[in-house]
């Protein structure tokens, strides 16, 4: 992909998660922002959410061990 005429690219991921017995789905989502000519990155964050989870409309199935 050519990153010609960008300015900036925005990275978003995942870096962790757990899913506890009350349904609760606990993400820590890190985003970036780098410059694509030199690698550099501009500035960065983190964010831990808490939100409810319903299984049925879950796009992953979470396997709880007995």
């Amino acid at each position: 992909m050519s990153t010609e005429g960008i300015d900036a690219i925005l990275e978003v991921g995942v870096a962790g998660y757990e899913h506890r017995d009350d349904d609760t789905l606990c993400l820590l989502v890190q985003v970036r922002l780098v410059n694509p000519a030199t690698k550099a990155v501009l500035g960065r964050a983190l964010h831990e959410t808490l939100h409810a989870v319903d299984p049925s409309r879950s796009f992953f199935r979470f396997r709880r061990s007995a």
